[in-house]
């Protein structure tokens, strides 16, 4: 980011210009889209059939509850307007924190557990 002339006068009527290099840091959770926020969380596959919350810390320092008590499908997607980026182009907006939610399964099931899962799907 350039500021010409507003530097150090160098000569009478002649200033330097201001130059500052802006480099973006990797987020541990978020990841930056235009004014969007994108993180993921992982939820178990009990917590997909039967539901969950979890609570996520934002930029802010401010705690945002996500619950779902239906289905959540792999990679699916929670969408929360107004709590991503300020909008450096519409002065008092902000963008949308998108949540992915993966599903982690089991690796194995006993066949005890097998039998369980199919009863209770029946």
């Amino acid at each position: 980011i350039r500021f010409a002339g507003e530097g150090d006068e160098v000569a009478p009527g002649v200033a330097q210009d201001i130059e500052f290099v802006v480099e973006e840091r990797p987020h541990p959770l978020f990841k930056r889209e235009d004014d969007n926020l994108h993180c993921a969380i992982d939820i178990s596959l009990e917590e997909a059939l039967v539901g969950f919350t979890r609570s996520i810390k934002q930029l802010d320092g401010k705690e945002l509850q996500i619950s779902n008590n239906k289905v959540t499908q792999p990679n699916q997607e929670i969408t929360f307007a107004n709590h991503g980026m300020p909008s450096s182009k519409q002065p008092g907006r902000r963008g949308s924190l998108i949540v992915h939610i993966n599903v982690k399964f089991p690796p194995t099931l006993t066949d005890t557990q097998k039998d369980r899962i199919r009863a209770a799907l029946k």
